[in-house]
């Protein structure tokens, strides 16, 4: 999945500073305003290319449409990250923005991600925003920043109510992201995680990180030793402020 030079378009042009990455301008107070107005723009839009019944969802639990992170450090958009029901989107709804948003994406793709997000079959915009900033970061090489500052966010929209996400939800997530089956097993071998287990935002946060660094986690024995250079690589960035909100809290 690759980002449409709509979007990227539109951000470039909803800035009057220059910035260095698509990445940044979407983190950014302006860009957050024109990802909320072009969703809502698209919300409306009506297309007879999309099925317009809602897809059975996973099994999984409904996740309450009210959680909120328990890491406040990272401040957003108070419109989004403090009300992220602020826009929902139906399946329909959903569809026509991914559409719109990415490239090279099918229907198979578009239902796989609603499932994976979706709180009683709808799609919040923070969570929605959450994995278009994913995508970009990795594009401008800039994922471990996006870890760093919105890592507990993601792991919100994809966990189960009682603050855990499965393996198997991990599985779906990184094919969505474009890693391959075989690759995918292997990583959850180095890990030694499985799929009908149940992992914290700690065990989730070590799985992001070596699922968008897979040469880090080479080798028999290295588990631990990876997990340990994850917390320590956290700790040195709050340490030194390396990564500051972009955005001030209203």
């Amino acid at each position: 999945m690759k980002i449409s030079d709509k979007l990227k378009s539109s951000l470039e042009q909803c800035v009057s500073e220059q910035y260095q990455s698509l990445y940044d301008i979407l983190s950014s107070q302006q860009g957050v305003d024109q990802f909320q107005y072009l969703v809502k723009g698209f919300q409306e839009k009506s297309s007879e290319d999309y099925m317009k019944t809602v897809p059975t969802p996973i099994n999984r639990q409904v996740r309450s449409s009210q959680s909120k992170s328990q890491f406040q450090q990272f401040p957003i958009q108070k419109s989004i990250f403090e009300d992220p029901g602020l826009v929902q989107l139906t399946y329909f709804q959903f569809a026509n923005v991914m559409d719109e948003f990415f490239l090279e994406i099918n229907e198979t793709q578009i239902i796989e991600w609603f499932q994976l997000l979706q709180i009683n079959e709808k799609v919040q915009i923070r969570d929605f925003y959450i994995i278009v900033l994913m995508f970009l970061s990795r594009d401008s090489k800039q994922q471990f920043d996006y870890l760093y500052q919105y890592g507990e966010y993601l792991f919100e929209c994809l966990k189960q109510t009682n603050n855990k996400i499965l393996g198997l939800t991990l599985k779906i997530f990184v094919k969505l992201c474009g890693m391959q089956a075989r690759q995918s097993q292997k990583l959850f071998a180095e890990l030694k995680m499985k799929q009908n287990e149940e992992y914290n935002f700690e065990d989730f946060e070590v799985f992001c990180f070596a699922f968008m660094n897979p040469e880090s986690l080479q080798g028999q024995g290295c588990q631990q030793k990876f997990i340990k250079q994850t917390h320590q690589s956290k700790h040195d960035f709050n340490q030194h402020q390396i990564i500051k909100p972009k955005i001030d809290k209203k």
